[in-house]
């Protein structure tokens, strides 16, 4: 399903590095933004390791921070590392993100939530 390998918001897509180039070049260029591709480990499905909107987003832990800022920079907004419902390190499988609000399953953590205070 193209939801665990592709990333978008309307300022920017990003895409797996599991997509061929010339596939990847025609979703971003149907979408009309600036993309890249990137890998999360040894993951094709980059999906379930980011939840974002157009103002904000999550990202997981595994995302090393050069690559979490390569993302933010091409969808241009801010996004931080953190986890959901006491460690998952799967966001999207936690939370629903919103232009005006991010909701979070109800085993997310204090510490968690602090994370996510920092985009405001």
């Amino acid at each position: 399903a193209w939801g665990n390998l592709v990333v978008a918001n309307d300022k920017g897509c990003v895409i797996s590095d599991y997509v061929p180039n010339e596939e990847a070049s025609k979703i971003a260029d149907f979408l009309g933004v600036d993309w890249i591709r990137i890998s999360v480990g040894n993951y094709h499905s980059i999906g379930p390791f980011f939840a974002v909107s157009n103002e904000f987003g999550l990202a997981s832990t595994l995302v090393k921070p050069e690559t979490l800022e390569k993302v933010a920079e091409v969808l241009k907004i801010k996004i931080v590392p953190t986890t959901l419902n006491g460690g998952e390190v799967l966001v999207k499988l936690g939370a629903l993100v919103h232009d005006n609000a991010i909701l979070v399953g109800k085993r997310t953590s204090g510490t968690e939530l602090l994370n996510i205070s920092a985009l405001s």
